[in-house]
């Protein structure tokens, strides 16, 4: 958990974020009234700091304490938190991880980042959660936004955008040591932190870790071979050099291996391969505050390099982005930017895959203006709250007010050109506890490498060969996205959040038969196009209430209706059945109860619906954990993940030819020691 501070006091210190915890079970429920857990700030919906109750979008948070009390040990799984957010394991080192449908290993309309650093990549706009990793204890928070967020973000943020907020080097000064060891999964980890603070002013943290992980196992219970392990080290610097600027300097760098088992052919015999996983960040960040608003400009450089069966995706990207906020009066506001992106790749081709060009340099343009503009509707009424020795006023006024928020980006990219994509969104602020949102969004996901430039061959059987070819006239997918949220807030009692949404899909990606060659043996050729349309709509619910003092409760529900419709002039069937791969129904319910002071035991509850690609069953998953803390700096957690089932599978679709495998129950044992 963060540090916290009441209005006109300092935060705790850093040093102990026990001590801070410890603070707040002894606050009175009219102290507490000043502390927003119950509407957490978030950046990435807005491009800036604000509320939970003022954003205009379906906005959820991850918080630190929730990490930690939900056993959460890797960031794909965090998600499993989230409303609307599809997460499913195919084997022991890889995810399928999307919102709002079309979930597959290779989920390509999420954007996700790191510290506003991208992790996508350009191979085929997805994202390699096996290599999204740190100390979770320095995550502060996980922003997620459900719908798009391409008026902000740019281009491929069409179902939701994630940023990964790690803490700033303040909040981390001191010694700290984390391991676990549990029976599957992150059979062993070890992580160590360092930070502190110069005399200069600066404060500074580096941290190193590593991780093993075992193998998954089959439907017979037997173990498929897919284990792996990941080393990783990182540092951040935080400085000032005048009252008015701040600025930030990371880095990381990883290696790993991760073993998984390949089927070429449907006819041939599986065949172990050893991925070899290497990379590293360097990222700047320097802001100033300026008297009406502020100004930020972002850097980074990012390598990753991926070789699995004889193949290698080694990549660069340069990026570099400004952003100017002006805050014109208190009605009215504006935000604009400019960015470039820079990627360099190079791709070393098989027999089965390769790309021309294999070497290949690609830029980016952007620029993007929003303005927000706020009407307010100055009433006065009775407050609905009452509060034991409260000291708001019966007749305080109540702002309410209507927002209106408009903006649009305009990227050029040497796919597929210019894309602008406009948004259009309203928020009413009702009262303090009622708010009413809506929005009107257009987003795009540009072609990637492989829709453009990849030749994929497929031994179908021993008489057949099939071949994937790119597109070079292969087009940006669209989306028309209409929302509407309600949210309820009691402060420190009840959360309700509420979002219902309607998309509308057009030149989804499909592979259309062009030739039959006439070799031996015989070569079919399949060419990438957009033929294929889809609609989705859906609900999704969070609630969370305080039962008492030391018991918490957090219920989720998403329900989820995709529908796709070929063309007439389609012959890809087979890509009707993704919409398989996303449960219609999704819900958790998490309990959170401090037994003591030094004592807590916590319970996830999972629901997920069957896939009907694949046959996949719904399962229900219960997670169990119980911390102790016997001493401020020491920290003990048990947990069981998958209480009720000694395994089950997540997901149907063996895609790029990996055997799945099935999710088995874990026990772990975690120790945290802070000095």
């Amino acid at each position: 958990m963060s540090p916290l501070a009441l209005p006109g006091e300092e935060a705790a210190s850093p040093n102990d974020d026990y001590a801070v915890i410890d603070y707040l079970k002894n606050l009175s429920l009219n102290e507490l009234f000043s502390i927003d857990i119950f509407n957490p700030e978030a950046s990435v919906a807005g491009r800036k700091a604000q509320k939970l109750m003022g954003t205009s979008s379906a906005l959820f948070v991850i918080t630190q304490e929730e990490i930690r009390r939900a056993g959460i040990t890797s960031l794909p799984e965090a998600l499993r938190l989230v409303p609307g957010v599809q997460v499913a394991k195919l084997d022991a080192n890889k995810w399928a991880i999307s919102a709002r449908g079309f979930n597959q290993r290779f989920a390509n309309k999420l954007l996700v980042m790191i510290d506003g650093r991208s992790v996508s990549s350009t191979l085929r706009s997805e994202i390699f959660w096996e290599v999204q990793d740190t100390i979770l204890e320095d995550i502060d928070r996980i922003e997620v936004v459900r719908g798009p967020g391409a008026a902000l973000w740019g281009a491929n943020a069409v179902n939701g955008v994630i940023n990964i907020v790690t803490k700033s080097a303040k909040d981390t000064t001191g010694s700290l040591i984390t391991s676990q060891i549990a029976s599957a999964e992150e059979q062993n980890v070890l992580g160590i932190r360092v930070g502190g603070t110069t005399d200069t002013g600066m404060f500074y943290r580096g941290y190193g870790k590593f991780s093993q992980f075992g193998s998954f196992v089959d439907a017979q219970g037997q173990a498929t071979s897919d284990d792996w392990q990941m080393q990783r080290g990182g540092f951040r610097v935080d400085g000032t050099t005048t009252a008015a600027d701040t600025w930030t300097i990371q880095g990381d760098i990883y290696h790993g291996t991760a073993n998984q088992n390949l089927r070429l052919s449907n006819s041939g015999q599986p065949q172990r391969d050893q991925a070899n996983l290497t990379g590293f960040n360097l990222l700047h960040r320097w802001r100033q505050l300026l008297p009406k608003g502020d100004m930020i400009v972002q850097t980074y450089y990012d390598f990753a390099q991926r070789t699995e069966f004889r193949q290698t995706d080694r990549r660069s990207t340069i990026d570099v982005d400004f952003q100017y906020h002006w805050q014109h009066d208190d009605q009215q506001e504006w935000l604009g930017g400019i960015g470039y992106r820079y990627t360099a790749d190079e791709l070393t081709g098989t027999a089965l895959v390769s790309y021309e060009p294999s070497p290949r340099q690609d830029n980016l343009f952007s620029g993007f203006l929003q303005g927000e503009f706020k009407l307010p509707l100055p009433l006065k009424m009775p407050s609905t709250l009452t509060l034991e020795s409260s000291a708001i006023d019966d007749e305080e006024p109540i702002e309410k007010f209507l927002q209106f928020n408009w903006g649009a980006k305009l990227e050029y990219n040497d796919y597929s050109g210019f894309e602008l994509q406009p948004t259009l969104r309203m928020l009413w602020a009702i009262n303090e506890q009622n708010s009413l949102w809506s929005s009107l969004s257009y987003a795009v996901r540009t072609p990637s490498r492989t829709d453009r430039n990849a030749q994929i061959r497929v031994d179908t059987s021993s008489d057949k060969l099939l071949t994937i070819q790119g597109n070079p006239n292969y087009q940006s997918e669209e989306l028309a996205a209409y929302e509407m949220g309600y949210r309820f807030n009691l402060p420190q009692r009840l959360l309700v959040d509420t979002s219902l949404f309607y998309n509308q899909y057009h030149k989804l990606g499909t592979y259309e038969p062009v030739a039959v060659e006439s070799t031996i043996p015989p070569e079919i050729k399949w060419l990438a196009d957009n033929q294929l349309t889809a609609t989705t709509q859906g609900i999704e619910i969070m609630a969370t209430w305080q039962a008492t003092d030391d018991w918490q409760l957090t219920g989720t529900y998403s329900y989820l209706d995709l529908n796709f419709h070929l063309l007439e002039t389609s012959q890809d069937y087979r890509s009707l059945q993704e919409a398989g791969n996303n449960p219609v129904h999704q819900a958790s319910l998490r309990s959170y109860w401090n037994l003591s002071a030094q004592l807590e035991w916590d319970l996830m509850n999972y629901y997920v619906d069957q896939l009907t690609t694949g046959q996949i069953p719904s399962y229900w998953r219960l997670d169990t954990h119980l911390g102790w803390r016997p001493l401020s700096e020491l920290e003990l957690n048990l947990g069981v993940r998958n209480l009720l089932d000694k395994q089950h599978p997540e997901f149907g679709v063996s895609e790029g030819g990996i055997i799945l495998s099935e999710v088995p129950r874990t026990v772990y044992l975690q120790v945290k020691y802070k000095f």
